[in-house]
């Protein structure tokens, strides 16, 4: 995959602006949190437990679950910032890459001189 760069740049700057401004949606989930921990960890237990022998079972389980997590925070937004920790997490990941590259090519340029 080719990422142009003024696009990693916007990406990363995002990335960067919602951490030292959280937006509302991070407010959002954080009240959330605050207001409806009960029955967040209600759902975690559930989760923890669920132990399913048939596919259609899992499928209704996370049926049930996608629509208890409607009473949460517009999961659209949840998906947004965990499709944006992605994608910075693969920019570090392409940036190391690149990193670790050069360094070597100069290593060997190096040692060719």
């Amino acid at each position: 995959m080719i990422c142009d760069t003024l696009d990693v740049n916007n990406v990363r700057n995002n990335m960067i602006g919602e951490i030292e401004n959280p937006s509302s949606h991070l407010f959002a989930i954080k009240e959330d949190v605050e207001t409806q921990g009960e029955f967040v960890n209600s759902l975690i237990r559930e989760v923890n437990n669920a132990v399913y022998p048939d596919i259609e079972d899992v499928v209704a389980f996370v049926k049930w679950l996608d629509d208890e997590l409607c009473f949460l925070v517009d999961e659209r937004a949840v998906d947004e910032r965990a499709h944006g920790c992605l994608i910075f997490h693969l920019i570090r990941l392409v940036h190391y890459g690149a990193t670790s590259s050069r360094k070597h090519a100069d290593s060997l340029q190096t040692q060719a001189v």
